[in-house]
């Protein structure tokens, strides 16, 4: 669905101002990298890096390509990319001032300032020439889409031919959904400030911007929450409490009311046309 001028202004104002006063918070209980599906390992330090690490790789992502981190955040993906993929360059885009800010400040830390820069921004509307990248990466950030046929038409022209277009997100359970389901949604959406696609609906509009190979699974069973839940209640003399992100959040943490969560992890690969690659066979 694509939104109306004004609403659409609307909403890219209430994701500038949720993730203007909500960064610090994520930094203070979750780190520069704060997704909410983590791979687990045996410590959350360890699995933040490692969950990057391991969708770069499922992104295909190689030692001196150059690639998009569309929704950047504070810079904790992009960080860990170049620390851990030899030569690769990064365009990181977020809307948020105060997160591409911070994400500055953790660059230069990190030295890799030559090689990650960082550009408050629509992923809508991208400021780089056409064919500039080997790989678009959305990680968590796709939700924030308004109009996915016109954000992959966009990312489709900034690809480079062959180049691939990776998305690590959070999707909206299949329709029929109940009343319970479909409340549980809209709050989540609401908490969030999320646009929760349906997977259907994010591999059609792939589709119909030129994508060929398009592959999706679902990530639901391999990902943990814990973190994030941890990040939101915290317990103090045996009694759980609400931290300061949870607070932010006026503790209205979406609960399931229907069978199962109406909201998963999957992965979205595809692959733009090279019609200078030789015809197999």
């Amino acid at each position: 669905m694509i939104m109306p001028d004004l609403d659409y202004s609307l909403y890219l104002k209430r994701i500038r101002t949720y993730y203007d006063e909500v960064t610090p918070l994520y930094l203070k209980y979750m780190g520069k990298t704060y997704q909410a599906g983590l791979i687990t390992t045996n410590s959350d330090a360890a699995a933040y890096r490692a969950t990057t690490l391991y969708f770069a790789s499922r992104a295909g992502i190689r030692p001196g390509q150059h690639v998009l981190d569309a929704g950047c955040g504070a810079g904790g993906p992009s960080i860990d990319i170049a620390q851990g993929i030899e030569e690769v360059i990064i365009d990181a885009i977020t809307l948020s001032a105060v997160q591409a800010r911070m994400a500055h400040g953790f660059v230069e830390q990190a030295g890799l300032a030559a090689r990650i820069r960082v550009h408050v921004g629509d992923f809508h509307h991208l400021p780089f020439a056409a064919e500039t990248f080997d790989v678009v990466f959305f990680f968590e950030a796709v939700g924030y889409s308004h109009d996915l046929t016109g954000l992959f038409a966009e990312v489709y022209r900034a690809l480079r031919p062959g180049g691939g277009l990776y998305i690590k997100g959070i999707f909206s359970k299949e329709p029929p959904l109940s009343e319970p389901e479909q409340q549980d949604l809209d709050e989540f959406n609401r908490i969030y400030v999320h646009h929760t696609p349906l997977m259907s609906a994010t591999e059609e509009a792939i589709s119909a911007a030129g994508f060929e190979r398009v592959e999706a699974c679902n990530l639901t069973e391999m990902l943990s929450t814990t973190a994030f839940r941890q990040a939101m209640v915290e317990v103090k003399y045996g009694f759980p409490t609400l931290t300061e992100l949870g607070r932010y959040h006026r503790g209205k943490l979406p609960v399931p009311r229907g069978d199962a969560p109406v909201y998963r992890f999957g992965e979205i690969k595809a692959r733009k046309p090279d019609l200078n690659r030789p015809a197999m066979g």
